[in-house]
Formats: C-alpha cells, sequence, structure tokens
C-alpha cells in the first residue's frame, strides 16, 4: 500500500480509536489482495476490465547468487536477483492465499501515540497465545504504527538536462524532511529520458522514501525508479516498478546501506534505466524508449522507528513474518538480546512453493529457533504497519516415520537447470559423472572408489556425525526420543537410486557449467528454512576444480592449490568436494549464507575464498598442521546478502532433519 498517497503516513488527528480502524482496514486489505487470483499479465483483468499488478522484470541470466557456491561472489549480480526474487515474491503471496489468517491472533499495539512504551526489548508487549504450544496459535497479524518526526518540506527545482548521474538535481534532506517537484519524461531532445536527483549525506539505516504519482492511476507514462550509489559495485542497488496494485506508480522505500550520497532515476517502463548512468546519451538497458509523459515526485529521509513484541518458543520452531504498509524492517532477538536475523527485504520467493513461511511485503524473515525460551521480534516503521507472524514445527514430525534420505549421485543425471533459477525451462540436461574428471587430476579409473569414499567421509561428518554430536535436537540413531535428528546417507555406487521416493534429496557430484548452462562451482534448489521440501536437488560441478572446460578458474583448481607432500590430491579433493556438497545441502536444509572471510570458518560460508572452504589455514598450504575441520556451526550472515545477525547453520539442519516417529514435544 501507498501510505503517502492513502493519507496513512502518520498519525490522524482523529484520535487512536480511528486510526486502529484504518489500521485494521488495511490488513483486511492486505489479506484481501493475497487472497484474490492475480490477473495473467499487467493490462487489462479479464474479470473487472481493469489494469491490474503484475512485476515483469526478467529472471537475470546469471546464478543465483543466494543458492550458489561461486568462486568469486563478490562478482555477483545481487542487483539483479534482488530485483527479481523481490517482485516474483510479491506476485506469489499474491497468488497464495495465507493459512487461514482469520484464525489467527490479532494483536492491536498498545503504545499510546507520541509514548515510548515498546521502544526496547525489555519493554516488549508479550504476546501470550502466539506459539506452537498445546492451547496457543500459531498465527498472529500484528497491527502497529510509528510517529510522524516532523520535518520540513521542499520544492524541487529541476530542470533539463539531468540524464545522467553528474547532471542530477541536488535536494538536500534531513530526516523528517520532503521534497515535492514534476517532472516530464520525454522532454529530452533524443531518447530516451531519465531524470537524475542527488541526495548527499546520508546515513546507514535511514529510509529513503521515493514516491511518484501521474495524473491518472494508468497514464501514459509507467514508471520505473532506480536507487544509484557510484561508490558501490554495482551502481545500482534498489528499483520498483510498481508500488502497489491500485496504479502503475512507482513506490520504494529504501534503506540506506552505508554513509554516503545517493541518485534517484526516474523514467519509463521498458527503457527502465540507461545502461550507463554516467552518459546523458546512454541508450537504457532494454535498448527501447519506453513509455514517456508526466509525473510528480516525493522524496523523504525517515528514521524508522521500532517497536518490540516478545512471544514464548520452543527448540526446533520455525518462525517467520512479514510486514506490509509502512514497516521497513524486522528483526527477531532471543532472550539475551542476541540478533538472530534482521531484514530489510522480502526474497522469500527462493523459499521453495510449498514453504508456509510469510512473504512479499516490504520485509520478510525467517528462523530456526534452537533454543526454548523468549524472543522478541522488532519491527521498523516508518507510519502504520501490519505484521503477519507465523510459527509451525518442522513438517517431518506430523509425516508417520518419516527419515531424510540424502542420496550422493556420482554417475551423472539428468535434470532440468531451470530449477536452480526459479522455475523450469523445459528440457533436460546430463551432467557427466565423476569418473570423467579423475585424469584431470593426474588419477585412473583405479582411483574412482578412493576419491568416492573420501567426498562420502567428508559429507557424511559434516551433514550427519556432527549434528547427531553437537545438535540440540539428539539423534534418534541413540534413542534420543520422538523427533530427534537422523538422516540416512545413500551414494549412487553402494545404493540403488531412490530419487523420486519421498523424503529423498539428491546431492549431484559431477557435470561441467557447459553441461549445466549455469556458470557456478555449486547451486542448490532452493533455501528452505525448515525443511519444508524433502525431495530437492543440488549439484556440486567438477570442471572448474578439475581445470577443464573453457572458463578457467586457476584459483579453485585443485591441480594448482598448493598441497604439503604428506597430502594427496584425493585428500585435497575429498575435502574441497565434500564441504562444498554438505555446503549445497545445507542450503535447502535451511541456511543462507555466512561470511566467508571472517575468522570462523563455516561450511555455508558464501563463495569466493576457496583457501577457507578447504580449511587451509593461515599458511594457505593444504595439509599442514594449522588447517581447519571446517563445519557446520554460528557464525554471521554474509552481509552482501541483505541479513544481519547470528546463524546457527548446524541447529537449523538439527532440528529441520526431524523425525517424524511420535507427536511432538
Amino acid at each position: 500500500m501507498n501510505l503517502s498517497r492513502s493519507g496513512l503516513s502518520g498519525p490522524t488527528r482523529r484520535g487512536r480509536r480511528n486510526l486502529l480502524a484504518v489500521l485494521a482496514l488495511m490488513l483486511v486489505a492486505a489479506i484481501a489482495a493475497a487472497v484474490a487470483p492475480a490477473a495473467a499479465a499487467k493490462g487489462t483483468g479479464a474479470a473487472e476490465g481493469k489494469p491490474v499488478y503484475e512485476p515483469r522484470l526478467e529472471r537475470p541470466d546469471s546464478p543465483n547468487p543466494y543458492q550458489s557456491f561461486l568462486p568469486n561472489a563478490q562478482a555477483a549480480d545481487y542487483a539483479g536477483w534482488n530485483l527479481y526474487l523481490n517482485a516474483a515474491g510479491k506476485t506469489r503471496a499474491s497468488r497464495e492465499a495465507p493459512g487461514s489468517p482469520r484464525n489467527g491472533l490479532r494483536v492491536i499495539e498498545q503504545e499510546p501515540l507520541g509514548a515510548s512504551t515498546n521502544d526496547t526489548q525489555v519493554d516488549a508487549e508479550f504476546i501470550p497465545r502466539f506459539g506452537t504450544s498445546t492451547g496457543k496459535n500459531p498465527a498472529a497479524s500484528i497491527l502497529g504504527t510509528a510517529p510522524d518526526p516532523g520535518g520540513v518540506a521542499s520544492v524541487i527545482e529541476s530542470a533539463e538536462p539531468d540524464g545522467a548521474l553528474d547532471l542530477a538535481t541536488e535536494v538536500v534532506l534531513a530526516v523528517g524532511d520532503s521534497a515535492t517537484g514534476g517532472g516530464v519524461i520525454g522532454d529530452e531532445a533524443t531518447p530516451p529520458d531519465f531524470d537524475f536527483f542527488k541526495i548527499p549525506g546520508l546515513l546507514a539505516g535511514q529510509q529513503l522514501i521515493i514516491d511518484t504519482d501521474t495524473p491518472e492511476p494508468f497514464a501514459d507514462l509507467d514508471s520505473f525508479v532506480a536507487v544509484w550509489n557510484p561508490d558501490l559495485a554495482p551502481f545500482e542497488i534498489a528499483a520498483n516498478d510498481d508500488g502497489d496494485p491500485s496504479s502503475f506508480d512507482s513506490f520504494l522505500a529504501f534503506t540506506v546501506p552505508v554513509d554516503g550520497d545517493y541518485f534517484v532515476s526516474v523514467g519509463g517502463f521498458g527503457a527502465f534505466v540507461p545502461e550507463d548512468p554516467t552518459n546523458p546519451a546512454s541508450p537504457s538497458v532494454t535498448g527501447e524508449v519506453g513509455s514517456e509523459g508526466g509525473y510528480d515526485l516525493t522524496l523523504s529521509v525517515r528514521e524508522p522507528a521500532i517497536d518490540f513484541y516478545s512471544f514464548d518458543l520452543k527448540a526446533g520452531d520455525i518462525v517467520g513474518a512479514t510486514v506490509v504498509g509502512a514497516g521497513v524492517r524486522l528483526e527477531l532477538l532471543n532472550d539475551a538480546g542476541t540478533l538472530l536475523i534482521g531484514s530489510s527485504q522480502d526474497i522469500t520467493f527462493i523459499h521453495p512453493p510449498v514453504s508456509p513461511l510469510p512473504g512479499g511485503g516490504n520485509a520478510s524473515a525467517s528462523y530456526v529457533v534452537e533454543a526454548d525460551g523468549r524472543y522478541a521480534l522488532s519491527v521498523g516503521a516508518l507510519g502504520n504497519y501490519a505484521v503477519d507472524l507465523r510459527v509451525f514445527r518442522p513438517a517431518k514430525e506430523r509425516s508417520g516415520t518419516a527419515t531424510q534420505t540424502v542420496f550422493i549421485d556420482f554417475d551423472g543425471a539428468s535434470i532440468d537447470p531451470g530449477i536452480f533459477q526459479g522455475g523450469e525451462f523445459g528440457f533436460e540436461v546430463e551432467l557427466s559423472p565423476l569418473a570423467g574428471f579423475l585424469p584431470a587430476w593426474g588419477l585412473t579409473a583405479g582411483d574412482e572408489d578412493a576419491v568416492i569414499d573420501a567426498i562420502l567421509a567428508v559429507v557424511e561428518e559434516n551433514l550427519s556425525h556432527d549434528i547427531r554430536e553437537q545438535g540440540n535436537n539428539g539423534d534418534r540413531d541413540h534413542s534420543d526420543g520422538p523427533n530427534a535428528f537422523d538422516v540416512e546417507i545413500l551414494n549412487s555406487r553402494d545404493h540403488d537410486d531412490p530419487w523420486g521416493d519421498r523424503f529423498v534429496s539428491r546431492l549431484i557430484v559431477g557435470g561441467t557449467i557447459d553441461e549445466l548452462q549455469i556458470p557456478t562451482i555449486g547451486i542448490a534448489q532452493s533455501i528452505d528454512v525448515g525443511d519444508f521440501e524433502s525431495e530437492e536437488t543440488a549439484v556440486t560441478l567438477l570442471d572448474l576444480m578439475a581445470g577443464v572446460g573453457p572458463f578457467p578458474a586457476p584459483d579453485v583448481d585443485l591441480n594448482n592449490f598448493p598441497r604439503d607432500p604428506s597430502a594427496s590430491i584425493i585428500d585435497l579433493i575429498g575435502v574441497a568436494v565434500g564441504n562444498i556438497t554438505a555446503h549445497e545441502g545445507g542450503h535447502f536444509f535451511s541456511n543462507w549464507h555466512t561470511d566467508q572471510f571472517n575468522d570462523n570458518p563455516n561450511i555455508q560460508d558464501q563463495g569466493g575464498n576457496f583457501p577457507g572452504i578447504v580449511g587451509a589455514g593461515d599458511d594457505g598450504i593444504f595439509g599442514t598442521a594449522d588447517d581447519v575441520d571446517v563445519d557446520f556451526g554460528k557464525d554471521v550472515f554474509v552481509p552482501n546478502e541483505g541479513f544481519s545477525g547470528l546463524e546457527d547453520t548446524l541447529q537449523t539442519i538439527s532440528f529441520g532433519l526431524s523425525t517424524g516417529e511420535g507427536r511432538g514435544r
């Protein structure tokens, strides 16, 4: 909902009773939009004859970096994938009805207007009936508001030419300030036309609000806005096509990631943004002129007000939340005040379709809780907001005597590569087997068993042994009770292929970039927080690590990797391939990437630090005394993927791979 156009940007003078009534209507509208079927394309709805909303950004050609182990993660197209995932998540949310929200709790913030009674975790508003225990409700809708900080309103004085970063109209804004002006896309002598605005001196954590309005909801101009920072890579770091279903106007609430000067461009759909924002004569990224027409623009800067809500959760609970309206950030904290996950984005489309976790809002977050306790949800908001809060138990607890099976396939496989990119391509490719790569490592067919043994030992340590020993969910093999952790690891050398059976996921070891048509080392089908989908696929490609094919990557070629004479190439293959294979399994068993450049190596570390994933230690040589056994465990989220906090990649798997014996805790 575009709050600036609906009159809900801050508290009204009619008092709290009317405000709460408006908030209730806002939540009803949000739920109705989620339940209503979406039209097939942006244009005319068949049922009502009215234009309807459908995000139209195309999926990037590059690998989805959130699910991949890339040779160089710093070169990943996060901007393109963030735009696509955000649009796709909103589309999914508009098509899928949430799980009976009318039966959930309705929580109305109790903080009086202008007071500060729930602005810290200590003063959080407690929701006693929320949870998975008997007699509690696993769904809650939270309605709240944030005070208007006031500020100065000014007029934007813009003039052509303003079609590049160096020609941008400067708009100086302090927190609470806003500036409004008008413009025309199409008044440049040479199309395509883009208008740029510079907002200097923004601070990390502030919100830059960009709101366009056209004379009619579906007027000639279908606006497209983007945010730029020349000091970051890539320059374009956020964008929006249509801010709400009621028009083609753009609306974007952007969280400033680092201090600096930021730029906003306004263009038309079809042209989107210039190919080179430093060149006023640049063509558009599509080569098209795009839609044209007049618009009004309002720019404002806000610092979100914070509200806290608390509730009791049990170990293994999978909690998720999404916020709409003027909510811009969500954070989950444990009872010690440790930030577990913070999010100002919605990329829930990366979850598998069966996942019930809420999404589609301005910000979404989900987490697997590793211990019983009282937890707090903080909501950062610029005005009135609505939170959809849900909690679930691990899916296999309700599935008879289910145990997850992982099949490691060394024999090659047929696969549709589209499953790794958010859909299906409609064709399958053949991935070559492990055996075909042995000569590139100076090995023969007689070494295949030893190579497989080395890889299996590492995968089994990471995905089975360590979690049985250290996981809070116990070990069913040791009779630790109903729903305890368990996993069965099979492989193509020693077992029949069970792929296609229920509760079987597969890890394919083999194939090349040319075959899969995705330039990566590893990639998983989804990031399935809570492991709701038990039949998924991940791939570890071997061409880059074997130094073969048309895509040389010397930094990850195992033939070039420094190795002590005491360590064989088979030892190195076992650790490198085994850890990356476990990494990809970690994705579809719940985990996001962790920071690959800190002093805490983790199996779930993002790609780009190959010595780190093999545990080569400070000397960078594999097989020496300072080598590190890289495992799942506690680590911070990698900064460039938009999350903050402390992820426990071991405990998420421990509870995600619960078993189905019994009826739960």
